[in-house]
């Protein structure tokens, strides 16, 4: 099996895309809408250690490399956690 070694950052000079860390779990946490809680819990309002667990599941999976990948988008202006995208490779 594979490891991913280096982590991805994507910018263009607007915003940056980067993998999820320990330290984006509160700000992902206060900004929790309905599309987020439809998708990552089944329907259910995350806690902050259900964030913490997701974001450690997120790079377990990129250390394996997947099958899914999450990344938290930021403004470069103020460093604000505006959005995440994420990438599966499981066909």
């Amino acid at each position: 099996m594979t490891k991913l070694k280096k982590v991805i950052e994507l910018t263009d000079g607007t915003i940056i895309i980067k993998p999820f860390q320990d330290e984006d779990a509160e700000e992902h946490f206060r900004g929790e809408d309905s599309e987020q809680t439809k998708w990552l819990n089944d329907g259910c309002k995350s806690t902050i250690d259900s964030v913490r667990n997701w974001i450690k599941r997120n790079r377990e999976s990129r250390e394996k490399a997947g099958p899914v990948f999450n990344f938290v988008i930021r403004t470069l202006e103020d460093g604000k956690l505006t959005g995440m995208v994420e990438a599966g490779i499981d066909f």
